[in-house]
């Protein structure tokens, strides 16, 4: 459903509850943090985190399902290194999915992984003769600013990782003193629209309603049955 449909349909359930109106500015505030909440439940939530098992239930590339829903933020960029072998993250990075590089054999373009070292094996790796980083094994250390590349001469590796959603907006414009929808000032949810349910919830939780998914499935049924 476009945030329109969904804006609409909240409208609905909350006078349904007869909790008053939902005005556009906190529908919209509402809106962002339940994308959010969703994402951060796909990517994996620290919170779920058990002692000795620092596995959240839910997380990114556990399964088919959550790779789907979290498929529109899969995103690739080319890196561009300085004279140190450090690259800046991209401005909407969240998360790491892989890091890749091509080399050129014996004239063949290939493509390598670049394998993400933590901090306590990188002096390992970068002091020994079996193991050391090269064009071929390619090794990076993620820090708070930047990708340290080793070697540090590798030319536009490329990084896939998870991208930051787009802020969803319900835009409207002014006609007779009323709000009217404006949709080429909108943004829509990006999930898959099977997920749209599930943020629905959670902005009518914020609102102060409680559904479980069935009631909703049960009430847009209800209101599609009576062409609404």
């Amino acid at each position: 459903m476009d945030i329109n449909t969904a804006y609409e349909f909240i409208k609905d359930l909350v006078n349904k509850d007869q909790k008053g109106f939902v005005p556009s500015a906190k529908f919209n505030r509402y809106a962002q943090r339940a994308q959010m909440e969703v994402f951060m439940q796909r990517y994996g939530n620290p919170k779920e985190y058990q002692p000795e098992r620092p596995i959240p239930k839910v997380a990114y590339a556990m399964t088919q399902k959550i790779h789907d829903d979290l498929r529109p933020f899969i995103q690739q960029a080319t890196l561009h290194l300085n004279k140190y072998g450090q690259a800046f993250y991209p401005s909407d990075y969240v998360h790491p999915s892989s890091i890749s590089y091509t080399v050129t054999k014996k004239g063949k373009h290939q493509r390598v992984p670049v394998k993400v070292v933590s901090d306590d094996k990188l002096a390992y790796r970068l002091s020994s003769r079996l193991v050391a980083p090269s064009k071929e094994y390619p090794i990076c250390a993620l820090y708070a600013q930047y990708l340290q590349f080793y070697p540090e001469n590798l030319v536009a590796p490329n990084f896939t990782y998870l991208r930051q959603p787009k802020v969803p907006q319900w835009g409207f414009t002014i006609v007779n003193g009323r709000e009217v929808y404006d949709p080429a000032n909108s943004v829509d949810w990006e999930f898959p629209d099977e997920v749209h349910n599930e943020i629905c919830i959670k902005v009518l939780s914020y609102i102060g309603i409680k559904l479980r998914e069935s009631d909703l499935l049960q009430y847009a049924e209800l209101k599609n049955g009576q062409g609404i």
